[in-house]
């Protein structure tokens, strides 16, 4: 449950809950057949790309803090 609380706090599972939210809502426009506004895959792309920086911070902190503790 620790874990939980530190993700919450570094925002990564808000982050990936409005990804996958945003992924979901444009699968089901393109499959409904209607048009996907560009501002919505532009803001998924920025959601994802942040979210991915996010994750890729966290790791290298945590080697940083192995390598040094």
């Amino acid at each position: 449950m620790a874990k939980f609380w530190e993700a919450l706090v570094e925002s990564t599972i808000l982050q990936g809950v409005l990804a996958l939210l945003f992924a979901v809502t444009i699968c089901y426009m393109y499959v409904a057949g209607m048009d996907v506004p560009e501002s919505l895959t532009l803001i998924l792309g920025a959601i994802t790309g942040f979210y991915f920086r996010s994750e890729a911070s966290a790791e290298v902190r945590k080697h940083i803090n192995t390598e040094t503790g």
